[in-house]
């Protein structure tokens, strides 16, 4: 066993040591630069080798936690660790999420928390004075429109079609 993969194991007890040389070989084996870092565009396919089940907004979430030591780039050591913070899965709620007061219920003609949970992400920064609302369905629909008239461009279309039930529209705006 190669002291890469005890290292990882140490560091992640949640895998075991036959995950962490599944999850090496994978990693070695998709296409990384010359200091063998993948591009974090292609973190979600690159995670779905290893966690088919696993949905675009998980794997954003999961990297989210990890600290990244060169910027859009993702090293052995965090995609290990992306892999683990996805195998130890938040059982509680998801996070951003926050609760309807019931005069906004009646206003968006929600009828509960649970449905207003659902379709509204708050989404802020630590350190921030300022938070931004958004509302899934408007994301939803944006998106569709998006990935309509945009389809086929020579300049973007690669990128296309985004789905729409993720957060994936305002990482590929990003740039």
């Amino acid at each position: 066993m190669s002291s890469d993969i005890q290292r990882l194991a140490k560091k992640h007890p949640i895998l075991k040591p036959w995950d962490i040389e599944t999850i090496v070989n994978i990693f070695d084996s998709l296409e990384l630069d010359a200091n063998r870092g993948l591009d974090q565009r292609h973190l979600v396919t690159a995670v779905q080798k290893i966690e088919p089940e696993r949905q675009y907004d998980d794997i954003r979430a999961a990297l989210k936690k990890v600290e990244v030591s060169r910027a859009g780039m993702v090293e052995l050591d965090e995609f290990v660790e992306v892999i683990a913070f996805l195998r130890e899965g938040d059982k509680g709620s998801r996070p951003g999420v926050v609760a309807a007061a019931p005069a906004a219920l009646a206003f968006e003609g929600i009828t509960s928390d649970r449905a207003y949970e659902r379709r509204t992400i708050l989404q802020s920064r630590q350190n921030a004075s300022s938070a931004h609302t958004i509302n899934e369905d408007e994301r939803e629909e944006f998106t569709n429109h998006i990935n309509f008239a945009l389809a086929g461009d020579k300049d973007i279309g690669y990128r296309l079609p985004i789905d729409p039930h993720t957060m994936q529209i305002f990482d590929e705006a990003r740039d």
